[in-house]
C-alpha cells in the first residue's frame, strides 16, 4: 500500500469513527430508561473508544510527533480497557437474558433492581479497572505513536502479557456462551409461554429480548475467534523473558515512533492496527443495526423530528398519521374535522355554522356577537364563553387553515339558505345642472376693434 492511498484511507476511518460513535450513542436514552446496564455499558465504551480513536486519526494522521503526552496516557490506557469493556458489556447483556428466562415473573422489587445494577456495574467496569491496573506489570514504555493511528499501548510480547491481558476475551467470551447457551435452552423449553411472559414487563419486549440475544451472541461469536487469533500470534512470535519490572521498565519515559512507511512494511503490523481501527468502527455498526433500526428507534425518530419540524415553525402531518395526512393522500374523517376555510368565502346560516363553496363544506362555529364588530380588530378579547359554544368547537375553529382540499364525498355539507336581502336606503337623484356654481373671478375676454386696436 503506497501512502497516498493509505492517507485516503485514514480519511476514511476518521469519518467512520466519528459516524460510529453518533450511531452507537443513538440508543443510549431508551436503554437507559430500561436500566439494561449491559447495552448502556456497551454503549459507554464503544462509543467512546470510537470517539478517541478519531481525535487520535486527525491528530497522527500523517507524523509521529508527540504532540500531548498526559492525553497518550489516558488514551492508551482507555483503549486497553475498552477492549475488555466490550466483551464484559456483552457478558452482562448474556447473564440478564439467561436470568429472566429463569423467573416466573418480570416484576422486581427496588433492592433487586439495585443488586442487579451492581453487579452488571462490577463486571462491566471493575473488570477493565482490574486489566488497567495490573498492566503496570506488562508495560515496557508509557506509549507508543503510531502514524495513522495515534496513541497506543506498549506492551511486550511476554508471559505476563498472555495470561493478564490476552486471555481475557477469551474467557469472557467462554462465560458468555455459556449464558447465551442456556438461555436457548429455557427457551426452548418454554417457547409457547415465552411471548406472553415478556409481555408482562413494561420495559423489555419480546422484540428487544431477541434483539439483545442476537447482539450477544454476534459479539460473543467474534469475541473467541479473534481472541484465539490474538493469542495464537502472541504465542508464535518471540517471547521477551521477564526479569522483573526494573527490566520491564527500563528506559520507561521513552516513546517509540512508528511511521507509515515503516510499519506498512511489516504484515504483522498491517493485520495488528488496521484490526485496531476496524474492530471497534464494527461494533459501532453492529449494535446500531440491531437497536438504532427497530421499531421503538423510528418512534423516537419520529417524536424527534416533530420536536425539530415545531421549532422551525413547520408542519408536523406527514409525521404523524393521527394529527395530519401526509401530501397526496386520501383525508380521513378526523382528518376533515380539524379543516378551516377562510374567512373571505364563509357564510353563516341559520343553524350557527359556516358553510364554504361547491367543492366541499365543512362545519365549523361562528363566531355570533364578535362578528358583529364589523369596525373592530378581532381579538380574543372580542370572545365570550357564550359566543363561542364548547371548547371543542373553539379548537376545531383555530385549526390550520392551510390544509388539503376536502372531498366533496366525505364533507359534512350543511343546508343552506339564501341570504336574507340587504336594508332598501333611500338615495335622492340630483341635478348637477342646477346646482349652484359661482362664477370664476377672471378678467374679461379681450377683442379689437375695426382698426386692430384692443378695446
Amino acid at each position: 500500500m503506497d501512502l497516498k492511498t493509505f492517507y485516503s484511507l485514514t480519511d476514511f476511518e476518521i469519518f467512520c469513527s466519528f459516524l460510529g460513535f453518533i450511531l452507537v450513542c443513538i440508543p443510549l436514552w431508551w436503554h437507559l430508561e430500561a436500566w439494561n446496564m449491559g447495552c448502556v455499558l456497551y454503549i459507554f465504551w464503544c462509543g467512546s473508544q470510537c470517539l478517541i480513536q478519531g481525535i487520535n486519526l486527525i491528530i497522527w494522521k500523517d507524523n509521529v510527533i508527540d504532540w500531548a503526552p498526559v492525553w497518550c496516557d489516558i488514551t492508551s490506557r482507555w483503549k486497553l480497557a475498552s477492549s475488555i469493556g466490550v466483551c464484559c458489556a456483552s457478558l452482562c447483556i448474556n447473564r440478564r437474558l439467561y436470568k429472566i428466562s429463569k423467573i416466573s415473573t418480570v416484576s422486581l422489587t427496588r433492592a433487586d433492581k439495585r443488586r442487579i445494577i451492581i453487579i452488571d456495574l462490577a463486571i462491566g467496569l471493575g473488570i477493565p479497572i482490574l486489566a488497567v491496573a495490573l498492566y503496570w506489570f506488562y508495560e515496557g514504555q508509557r506509549y507508543d505513536i503510531v502514524e495513522g493511528l495515534g496513541c497506543n499501548p506498549d506492551i511486550p510480547n511476554t508471559i505476563l502479557h498472555l495470561f493478564l491481558i490476552t486471555i481475557w476475551p477469551i474467557v469472557i467470551g467462554l462465560v458468555s456462551m455459556v449464558y447465551c447457551t442456556l438461555t436457548l435452552r429455557a427457551f426452548w423449553a418454554r417457547r409457547r409461554q415465552f411471548k406472553q411472559f415478556l409481555s408482562g414487563g413494561s420495559n423489555l419486549s419480546f422484540n428487544r429480548y431477541f434483539r439483545l440475544m442476537g447482539i450477544a451472541a454476534t459479539e460473543m461469536c467474534f469475541t473467541v475467534p479473534v481472541g484465539c487469533v490474538d493469542l495464537y500470534y502472541s504465542v508464535t512470535s518471540p517471547i521477551y523473558p521477564w526479569h522483573g519490572l526494573a527490566d520491564i521498565h527500563y528506559q520507561f519515559s521513552r516513546t517509540p515512533q512508528y511511521p507509515a512507511v515503516y510499519w506498512l512494511s511489516f504484515e504483522g503490523y498491517r493485520v495488528s492496527f488496521f484490526s485496531i481501527i476496524w474492530l471497534q468502527i464494527a461494533c459501532a455498526f453492529i449494535f446500531f443495526g440491531f437497536f438504532g433500526l427497530a421499531d421503538e428507534a423510528r418512534r423516537h425518530y419520529r417524536l424527534a423530528a416533530t420536536y425539530a419540524a415545531r421549532r422551525l415553525g413547520l408542519s408536523t402531518s406527514p409525521l404523524h398519521g393521527s394529527t395530519g395526512t401526509p401530501v397526496g393522500s386520501k383525508p380521513t374523517s378526523s382528518f376533515l374535522a380539524k379543516i378551516t376555510i377562510p374567512s373571505f368565502i364563509q357564510r353563516k346560516t341559520n343553524s350557527g355554522t359556516v358553510s364554504s363553496t361547491s367543492s366541499g363544506t365543512v362545519a365549523v362555529p361562528v363566531i355570533g356577537a364578535a362578528s358583529a364588530k364589523r369596525h373592530s380588530i378581532l381579538s380574543l378579547s372580542d370572545f365570550s364563553h357564550g359566543d363561542t359554544g364548547t371548547l371543542e368547537e373553539v379548537k376545531v375553529a383555530f385549526t390550520n387553515p392551510f390544509s388539503a382540499p376536502v372531498e366533496p364525498s366525505e364533507a359534512l355539507v350543511m343546508t343552506e339558505k339564501p341570504l336574507p336581502a340587504l336594508p332598501e336606503t333611500r338615495s335622492t337623484v340630483i341635478d348637477i345642472s342646477s346646482m349652484f356654481r359661482p362664477t370664476p373671478d377672471v378678467p374679461s375676454p379681450v377683442r379689437r376693434d375695426s382698426y386692430g386696436d384692443i378695446v
